[in-house]
């Protein structure tokens, strides 16, 4: 599938699930998006957001903006799983986190060349 459909369908359910959904089912769209804008940057649609995000570095030394921001949102996505609140003693997602994951998907359209900085 080419990448302007597939990450067209993915923001419109980042979207939907902005308006409708909770902090958890924010996160999880987020990080869906960011899957497949990595996943075709590495040129391997089915790894893992975490995976994706360290084949597209590459032998890059250092991570850019947009690899940190991936990173955050698939930490944010693992924390909203009760199993590791439960193993880390770590708080419930919020509000403000689904915000930043929102934040953070900005940042990797803009560094992708997918958005237009305002």
């Amino acid at each position: 599938m080419e990448i302007k459909t597939e990450l067209g369908s993915a923001l419109e359910k980042v979207e939907d699930g902005s308006h409708r959904q909770g902090a958890v089912e924010v996160i999880d769209r987020c990080r869906d998006a960011l899957s497949v804008v990595f996943g075709h940057a590495c040129g391997e649609q089915s790894l893992d957001l975490a995976q994706a995000i360290n084949k597209s570095q590459g032998a890059r030394k250092h991570a850019e903006p947009r690899d940190w921001a991936g990173q955050i949102v698939a930490r944010l996505h693992s924390r909203a799983k009760p199993n590791e609140q439960a193993k880390r003693e770590i708080r419930s997602v919020t509000e403000d986190d689904a915000y930043l994951a929102l934040s953070c998907l900005g940042v990797v359209l803009r560094e992708f060349g997918w958005a237009k900085s305002e």
